[in-house]
């Protein structure tokens, strides 16, 4: 707060400026400083974690640090687990040393708690919030964060504090550097696999084609050697997760909505071929007579990866279609939008039927709208719009091609 008051000044600020400013950051330490309104409130939110850091009298509850310990647990530990002033000893001279000794143990011994309460969850609670594109790389980076986050309660080397609580720490310390190095292994193996997670979001589809099958053998190279993805359940996560985040890459990139509007047919197929070759090259990583590596819930992994892949045969087939109506049939010698200018190679010899085959095209456009706008052909809630569309179109085709072939 004091840098941003302070670069405000520097901008606007007068000489009366500045002297407000000294008592706003004295009133802004002063109350930081004040454990009374921060013990208050975190009495009021948590009072189950409350009840253990008070301990058993008032001075012990006078002196913990109430303003750390509030941030830490409102933020769930986002940015750590901070101990804050260091444990006391053990030989303690005062009434004041041995409440402050006290106070600092429980602290000691909730933040580690709470540190391994955050390591040992299951990924799935880790990125239940994670936007699908995201799931793999998210993966990556929570080994990074669980690393640096865990270094400094497992650099612990002397411990005080007395008692059942000591023995406490002492063994939740050891957990934590157990589950430290547990981190730093899932870092180093994530390190590789980071770069092509991040490809995933980035690269064009026809390139992602590539990326996959030199993915899944680094996959498969983490399995054999891993403790922690040696595992089923745990590979299999992440399995389904990479599978999830290519699902959200295709369904993200392509849009029945811009494609019909489009002019571009052969690229735009190739963007829609790419995907598909990309999710069939996907069904490599896995299958039921594996013995590399496995079992895994063949559901999870591919269910989605094929609805999507048909979705992409079908958009494939539609949009060759369009191409064969609106670029073999009409050609566009000029400007593509102007009417005036469309000359029909099979109806220029008829010149009293070029309205007629026009407002076929124009019928066939409204109603490709009306069927197909605003549908994601890749959710399922929208697969009936979908179908009805694509019956839509064959109907005009076959309708367009009869016009067509009636003049020849």
């Amino acid at each position: 707060m004091e840098i941003a008051v302070v670069a405000s000044i520097e901008q606007y600020g007068t000489v009366h400026d500045l002297m407000q400013l000294e008592n706003v950051c004295h009133e802004w330490r002063r109350w930081c400083s004040n454990r009374r309104p921060w013990q208050v409130r975190f009495r009021r939110e948590f009072p189950d974690e409350y009840a253990f850091l008070a301990g058993e009298t008032e001075d012990i509850a006078s002196a913990q640090e109430w303003r750390l310990l509030f941030i830490q647990q409102s933020t769930s530990f986002a940015s750590g687990f901070l101990l804050g002033s260091a444990l006391p000893q053990q030989h303690r001279e005062t009434a004041a040393d041995d409440a402050a000794g006290e106070a600092s143990l429980r602290r000691w011994v909730f933040v580690t708690r709470q540190a391994i309460n955050s390591m040992s969850r299951t990924m799935s609670d880790v990125l239940a919030h994670t936007t699908p594109e995201l799931l793999p790389l998210e993966e990556a980076k929570y080994w990074q964060r669980a690393v640096d986050q865990s270094k400094a309660l497992q650099d612990m080397e002397s411990l005080g504090g007395r008692g059942e609580l000591g023995a406490k720490l002492q063994e939740q310390v050891l957990t934590i550097k157990k589950l430290h190095h547990q981190a730093q292994w899932n870092a180093k193996y994530f390190k590789v696999l980071e770069k092509p997670f991040q490809e995933l979001l980035v690269s064009d589809m026809k390139q992602i084609t590539y990326i996959v099958p030199a993915m899944i053998k680094t996959l498969k190279m983490m399995w054999s050697s891993s403790k922690y993805y040696k595992d089923c359940f745990k590979m299999g996560g992440l399995l389904s997760r990479i599978a999830t985040a290519l699902c959200a890459r295709v369904c993200a990139s392509i849009s029945i909505t811009s494609l019909l509007q489009g002019d571009d047919f052969q690229a735009t197929i190739d963007v829609v071929e790419s995907a598909g070759t990309m999710l069939a090259r996907w069904h490599d990583v896995y299958d039921t007579t594996s013995t590399t590596w496995g079992p895994f819930d063949v559901f999870t992994l591919f269910h989605r990866v094929d609805y999507v892949a048909q979705r992409c045969s079908e958009c494939r087939s539609a949009l060759v279609l369009l191409r064969q109506i609106r670029v073999d049939m009409v050609r566009v010698p000029i400007l593509p939008h102007d009417p005036d200018l469309i000359e029909i190679d099979r109806v220029q010899d008829h010149p009293d039927q070029i309205d007629a085959f026009e407002g076929m095209l124009a019928a066939m456009d409204r109603d490709l709208h009306t069927h197909l706008a605003g549908v994601n052909m890749f959710e399922e809630e929208h697969a009936g719009r979908w179908r009805a569309g694509l019956d839509v179109l064959r109907r005009h085709s076959d309708d367009l091609l009869r016009f067509v072939h009636g003049l020849a």
